[in-house]
């Protein structure tokens, strides 16, 4: 049984502010939990459903958990619904402690491809979990979220990364043109996307490490950084559409820099 306490507290990390008051935040699915305290993160504590532990499966996930020292609770389905963000719940939920990933780390990687993403105020959940999930396919070195992009522990955001937040860097609540003048003293060049740039993505062949700043999803990189950046460079377009959401552009540029730039 769960101390009411304890419950009351975890039922807080379903907000932003519960979140930044405790550093810690809510992983769901058997998958999600499994791959964050496989790649090192600290589960403080987990909750699931009775049965969830007959499949060896699971238990040997629980028993891991045990292992690396989590709190484990045996809870009713409803308590686990309040503290649950999907419809359909795979019977656990963990807490994980937040990591503070700093800058310098990410610009330092030696991950393949030595591209390091930027979000200038981007605020829908499922684009920033679904960026991040395209960032790590693609192998690049890190992401940085500028200060106004979404909380990187909103549930949707850790759901939409489908495990990838556990295994690449990112940094967040970070003042961009700072970490710009960071980036270039280390070497980097810094592009922005913007559908009106100088210079058509299959023409921009970049040398050397490169910040690629991507906007807003409705107005897109600001006026300020996108003025700072070395190079603007904008999606072709052959068909009628108004616009390509944040998520799909930034898939396609950051293929293209893959295939170009992998060391």
């Amino acid at each position: 049984m769960i101390p009411k306490n304890r419950l009351k507290a975890i039922r807080q990390l379903t907000e932003k502010k519960g979140r930044q008051e405790q550093h810690r935040f809510i992983v769901e699915s058997v998958r999600a939990v499994g791959e964050a305290a496989s790649s090192g993160w600290k589960i403080d504590a987990v909750l699931y459903v009775s049965g969830f532990g007959s499949d060896e499966r699971k238990n040997l996930l629980l028993t891991s958990l045990l292992d690396r020292g989590a709190s484990l609770y045996e809870v009713s389905e409803k308590e686990l619904e309040e503290v649950s963000n999907v419809v359909t719940s795979q019977g656990i939920v963990a807490v994980a402690e937040q990591r503070d990933i700093p800058v310098d780390e990410i610009l330092a990687s030696k991950r393949s491809v030595p591209v390091v993403l930027a979000t200038d105020e981007l605020r829908d959940p499922g684009n920033l979990g679904t960026v991040i999930r395209a960032a790590d396919w693609f192998g690049i070195r890190g992401v940085v979220l500028g200060k106004g992009s979404v909380d990187l522990y909103n549930p949707k955001v850790v759901r939409s990364t489908v495990g990838s937040l556990f295994h690449l860097p990112v940094a967040h609540g970070v003042e961009l043109h700072a970490f710009i003048t960071q980036a270039r003293a280390k070497g980097y060049k810094v592009a922005a996307a913007d559908q009106r740039g100088e210079v058509a993505l299959d023409r921009f062949a970049p040398e050397g490490p490169l910040v690629l700043v991507i906007g807003n999803e409705a107005h897109g990189v600001s006026p300020a950084l996108a003025k700072s950046a070395d190079v603007r460079i904008n999606i072709p377009k052959f068909g009628e559409a108004e616009s390509l959401n944040a998520t799909a552009a930034a898939s396609i540029i950051l293929w293209h820099l893959a295939s170009r730039t992998r060391a």
